[in-house]
């Protein structure tokens, strides 16, 4: 604009100037135009490559100072926005650095855990490109010479194998490769090679994997931690190897656990006590045993209940009463109580222990019977001190220095003496000299050792001179603490005892005569088993004179006799004794002299005069000869009894002896509910056998098959029978399918091996069978003859099968 102006200047001067006057103007107008537009494009372009160089240094991250702003312009509004702009820009990258550091920090730390953890941790883009792998991982998957993460694909950089194998791990299959496929991922059964100084070896490990989904639900990323489990594999083989000894001692001691958990609940209900956890406001936390106590409610309705509901409002007082001194104090609180239950008053011993912090266990015990005990202890005293004063026998006391300081009315009679005359007094005092020195050494001697002293006192009466006898019976007394501080006796008159035990002797005396002339052993036991009469007889079974088994055991002076017999027959002794019914049986016992002999044995109950059983009375009768007659026609019977369940060729079991013990152990695995299984079998074309070797050599291979598979049946309760003609059959009690399949193939062998030539047998050289078996566990609504036509169609089938063969139908 300004060199436009400048030119219609010029023009106009043109007019009225001079040529070299124009000339001059036209050079001063143009510099002048030149000056204005140099100083017009420097105002305009100075702010504007201001702008540039700012937004340069923005662009690079270097914040330039702010532009100053000194127009109202275009340029200066462009100016003041751009600072605006370039303001808000340099605080957003300065939160962004700070989030890229915060961010940077911890993949750092996230890192560093990674790499010390024993786990391999790696991470699969979607395109199977492994983007991160931690420290153990690198170390399991050999990357650990490589500096970074290497770009290569899942078949590259996980190389597995498949466990205790060279078998390389199809790499789809890879649960890593399962996870690229949007699903988790596990497995164990999969090793990695690591390459060693020595040699490889292969490490198992267990590897789980996860797929990261984006926003639209595509697999980003897939995790995968992964673990050496060779310690854990090797583990696995100890414990397989002490498997069957951990299984055995685990039944030994569950069976120990079983008993000990069976003794601690009978201990537990044995206990007769009360117990309940209390908290310190009183409520009924748990109910740990109901004992015998008589409650006045429930333990389960107080569960969960303050006291105050469900008890008496001053048990409820005193109880809270010792709770908090308890929970104050720390130690145990114990009281006793009476209370009214439905079944009347009772006494109760509560104990309160501490059990936690804010808790008390409660202990009841119903102490009814001790406070009876101790009231009768009191009405018993006072029962002593009456009976004392009116006992017939003569009663007394003294100290350790000899002084009397107890007597009764009876003692007093005796001596014809007052109580206040004779306490204080010793024995030189109340008895002539001669009786009274050896009352004195009796006592020092009794309390000097502490042994009871019992004797009778025989002396002539003052009164008619005639000889009376007194038993007297003395014994110490104890103080507290278990010392002796005197003495106390007894006496009474037993002279008309004495008179009747002679008289007794006498008769005895009768009774043994008696006894003496049975000529069968005769002895008389007392409940105790010990003998209190013996006849001479007896001499010969127990090798003693009847005078030194008296007050002996029967089983404690014949050695003979082994120790289980001797304790039945004491048994036996006390079932008479215990149902008062005789018993009677046949029994071999050894005599003195060693030899065997059979008695028939009665013992029966003996009664006193007042029906009351003492002991019992043995009668043993030598049967000896009756039992030898009887022995050897039961052996003869036997003999006929076995002849009769014997098949005559085979000497095996006969189809009679096969049909009864079949249909017994029916019954009885019917009852057990146990399985029972039946084999049949037959021989192959035994007819033309038969015809080409003829009879006598059927009969002998009939003999041979019978010894091979009874070779082959080893178990006592198995039964092997012929069936009939060339067939055979086999009873297996307690045998289940597998059982009775083990036993039809060994028959097969041990028939094998025989190799009886069978030119005729379609099947093969030798002679076969075909074998039927049949399964079942009884029941009811089923017989034997069910499980007969089983096993005969199961050999029905093996027959038409080809033969040489067997086969199994279940019922």
């Amino acid at each position: 604009m300004q060199m436009v102006g400048a030119c219609g200047v010029l023009l106009l001067l043109t007019v009225y100037l001079s040529n070299w006057q124009f000339l001059i103007l036209s050079g001063m107008a143009i510099a002048a135009s030149v000056v204005i537009g140099l100083a017009v494009v420097e105002r305009i372009m100075q702010p504007i490559e201001q702008l540039k160089v700012a937004a340069q240094a923005v662009a690079q991250g270097h914040w330039h100072p702010s532009l100053p702003i000194d127009r109202s312009d275009e340029i200066g509004e462009l100016a003041s926005a751009f600072n605006e702009m370039a303001t808000q820009l340099r605080m957003t990258f300065a939160d962004m650095d700070q989030l890229n550091q915060a961010l940077e920090q911890s993949e750092r730390r996230w890192r560093q855990f990674l790499d010390v953890i024993p786990l391999g941790i790696v991470v699969y883009d979607r395109h199977g490109q492994m983007v991160f792998a931690s420290g153990e991982a690198r170390r399991l998957l050999a990357l650990e010479d490589m500096p970074s993460i290497p770009g290569m694909g899942l078949a590259d950089t996980f190389l597995a194998y498949r466990t205790d194998t060279a078998e390389p791990y199809p790499t789809a299959e890879l649960p890593i490769a399962q996870s690229l496929r949007g699903e988790p991922g596990w497995a164990d059964d999969l090793a990695l090679c690591l390459h060693g100084e020595e040699a490889d070896r292969m490490i198992p490990i267990e590897i789980a994997t996860t797929p990261i989904f984006d926003s639209r639900d595509q697999v980003e990323y897939a995790i995968a931690a992964f673990q050496d489990i060779s310690t854990r594999r090797r583990a696995q083989a100890v414990l397989a190897k002490y498997n069957q000894i951990l299984e055995t001692q685990v039944a030994e001691r569950t069976a120990a656990l079983r008993q000990a958990e069976a003794t601690q609940r009978i201990i537990l209900q044995a206990i007769p006590d009360l117990l309940m956890r209390i908290s310190a406001t009183g409520i009924c936390l748990d109910v740990m045993n109901q004992g015998s106590v008589e409650f006045i409610t429930h333990p389960q309705r107080q569960l969960g209940q303050p006291m105050a509901t469900v008890l008496p409002p001053a048990m409820v007082a005193e109880r809270m009463h010792y709770i908090r001194r308890a929970l104050a104090t720390g130690q145990s609180q114990i009281y006793e109580y009476q209370c009214h239950t439905p079944r009347g008053p009772r006494y109760e011993e509560a104990r309160i222990v501490v059990s936690g912090p804010q808790e008390v266990l409660l202990m009841v015990r119903d102490i009814t019977e001790r406070k009876q005990a101790e009231m009768a202890l009191q009405d018993s005293q006072m029962l002593y001190r009456s009976l004392t004063e009116v006992l017939p026998q003569a009663l007394y006391r003294i100290d350790r220095q000899g002084r009397l300081t107890f007597a009764n009315p009876a003692f007093l009679k005796v001596l014809n003496v007052s109580l206040s005359d004779c306490l204080g007094k010793t024995a030189l005092d109340l008895f002539p000299a001669d009786l009274a020195r050896g009352y004195g050494a009796d006592d020092e001697r009794l309390m000097s050792t502490g042994q009871p002293l019992t004797q009778v006192d025989r002396f002539m009466s003052p009164q008619g001179g005639d000889i009376r006898y007194m038993q007297v019976s003395k014994f110490p007394l104890y103080n507290a603490e278990g010392d002796i501080v005197g003495m106390q006796g007894v006496f009474w008159d037993i002279t008309d005892l004495k008179h009747t035990e002679a008289a007794l002797a006498a008769q005895k005396q009768f009774l043994q005569n008696v006894i003496d002339s049975i000529p069968s052993v005769v002895v008389v036991k007392d409940q105790r088993n010990r003998i209190q009469v013996a006849n001479k007889a007896s001499a010969a079974l127990y090798g003693k004179h009847p005078t030194e088994m008296l007050g002996r055991r029967e089983a404690g002076f014949n050695s003979r006799i082994p120790r289980v017999e001797r304790e039945r027959l004491d048994q036996i002794n006390q079932q008479v004794i215990a149902t008062r019914q005789p018993y009677q049986a046949e029994q071999d016992m050894v005599s003195a002299n060693g030899d065997r002999r059979w008695y028939q044995v009665v013992v029966s109950p003996f009664q006193d005069a007042d029906g009351d059983i003492n002991g019992v009375v043995s009668n043993y009768i030598d049967i000896t000869d009756r039992k030898q007659i009887e022995f050897a026609l039961q052996a003869a019977n036997e003999k006929l009894e076995r002849l009769a369940t014997l098949d005559g060729l085979t000497q095996i079991a006969n189809r009679r002896q096969f049909d009864a013990y079949l249909a017994q152990e029916w019954q009885r695995l019917l009852r057990e509910q146990q399985p029972l299984s039946l084999i049949l079998f037959d021989v192959d074309y035994f007819k033309p056998y038969n015809d080409h070797f003829g009879h006598q050599q059927g009969d002998e291979a009939l003999i041979a098959l019978a010894q091979a598979a009874s070779q082959a049946v080893k178990r006592a309760a198995d039964l092997i029978a012929r069936y009939g003609g060339e067939e055979f059959g086999v009873v297996l009690p307690n045998t289940r399918r597998t059982g009775a399949e083990r036993v039809a193939q060994a028959i097969q062998q041990q028939i094998a091996t025989l190799k009886l030539p069978h030119p005729l047998s379609d099947i093969d050289d030798y002679v076969t069978v075909s074998i039927g078996i049949a399964s079942v566990v009884p029941h009811a609504s089923q017989s034997p003859e069910d499980l007969i036509a089983a096993a005969d169609a199961a050999l029905y089938q093996a027959k038409r099968r080809g033969r040489n063969q067997y086969w199994i139908r279940l019922i």
